[in-house]
């Protein structure tokens, strides 16, 4: 069980140091997810895209340097957590990372979890 709250402490801290972008212009996120497009791992070179193409990026960063300032969400997804079975460690967690959110960066939280 303390391996599983110090998961999320992980990436509740991962989200709360997400904020530092919502403070940066738009165009600074796409060029930076331009830059990390490829991993490499065991010697093998893999994109970290889940879902669109490096000429996506390429259009929502043109996009980006054009337009107003943009609105952020932040995700976290933890497919092994159940709704039914959460200690309140996590839940008192999880809201700690989502009022920070919200009061330092106008941010929502959403977490994915388990039925």
């Amino acid at each position: 069980m303390n391996t599983r709250v110090d998961n999320f402490y992980e990436v509740c801290g991962q989200a709360q140091k997400s904020i530092h972008w919502k403070h940066k212009k738009g165009k600074e996120f796409f060029e930076h997810l331009l830059r990390r497009l490829i991993k490499t791992r065991s010697g093998e070179e893999r994109s970290r895209l889940e879902k669109g193409t490096k000429p996506d990026l390429e259009r929502l960063l043109t996009i980006a340097k054009n337009s107003k300032p943009m609105n952020f969400e932040v995700f976290i997804v933890q497919p092994s957590l159940s709704i039914t079975n959460t200690s309140q460690s996590i839940l008192t967690l999880l809201g700690v990372t989502e009022n920070y959110l919200k009061e330092v960066g106008d941010i929502n939280l959403k977490v994915i979890v388990n039925k």
